[in-house]
């Protein structure tokens, strides 16, 4: 049986038509990553999917998942890989950069104003065995993959309405430009996509698939327009830019 935990009613909704389609295999629970509501030594597994980052104490989240795993039990998160890695990702940051205010202020770890950790922490294999050895985790234990993943779109303009909509801690840096710096910045993210990752080549390297137009077969969900309910898209994806993961795993001894 999985537990599927966020704090967000919305996010469960989103979830919901999921697991009402298997009775019995999902248990939807709205709750605190940073205190869950279960019982110690009571799980498996415990996944984070790209979430540790979106709280204001990543570690109070890594301890919860020591306390509730069994032992041997096992903890995996991903995270995005850090822009000197991530084609993606050095797009984005060096249009803000260049076009917007970077350093446009998040909200604090917590009441005291404490700032949350750097967007690429967990990117680095050192900073993440620290932590998960710092809650109980075995070191010997403790992997760091680094996984290859690119964003496969349609539009030179679907990387900038992905972060837009789609992301977090990026959005609300996007949310506080103003609307000429938020023109600038889309315009250089197109001009990049459209110069160097659209078509069959990719800065000299082929990977043309087969098909009248250059890119990847893709079943996707469209979650960039942020306008209407998110639905399945089947096509060609004409532009293919590098954004590799990092997924880190521990177990409990």
């Amino acid at each position: 049986q999985v537990v599927a935990l966020d704090f967000s009613e919305a996010m469960l909704s989103q979830a919901r038509p999921v697991a009402d389609a298997y009775p019995g295999c999902v248990q939807l629970l709205q709750g605190d990553a940073m205190a869950l509501p279960l019982p110690d030594a009571s799980f498996d597994a415990v996944v984070i999917a790209f979430g540790v980052l979106h709280l204001p104490k990543p570690e109070l989240a890594l301890a919860e998942a020591f306390r509730v795993l069994k032992p041997g039990g096992k903890v995996a998160f991903s995270v995005w890989d850090a822009p000197e890695r991530s084609e993606g990702m050095r797009i984005m940051q060096q249009a803000i950069a260049e076009h917007g205010n970077p350093d446009a202020s998040l909200p604090g770890a917590d009441a005291s104003g404490t700032p949350p950790l750097p967007f690429f922490h967990f990117a680095s294999a050192e900073n993440t065995m620290v932590a998960l050895t710092a809650v109980g985790f075995s070191e010997a234990s403790c992997t760091f993959e680094r996984v290859p993943v690119a964003a496969a779109l349609r539009e030179e303009e679907e990387l900038f309405g992905m972060f837009l909509t789609a992301t977090a801690r990026t959005r609300a840096l996007l949310e506080q430009q103003s609307p000429q710096q938020l023109a600038a910045i889309k315009g250089q993210v197109a001009r990049e996509l459209r110069e160097r990752f659209k078509g069959t080549w990719i800065d000299g390297v082929c990977r043309q698939t087969g098909g009248s137009v250059p890119g990847c077969d893709a079943h996707m969900k469209d979650i960039t327009t942020g306008v209407g309910p998110i639905v399945a898209v089947d096509g060609r994806r004409s532009i293919i830019v590098p954004m590799p993961a990092v997924v880190a795993a521990a177990a409990k001894p």
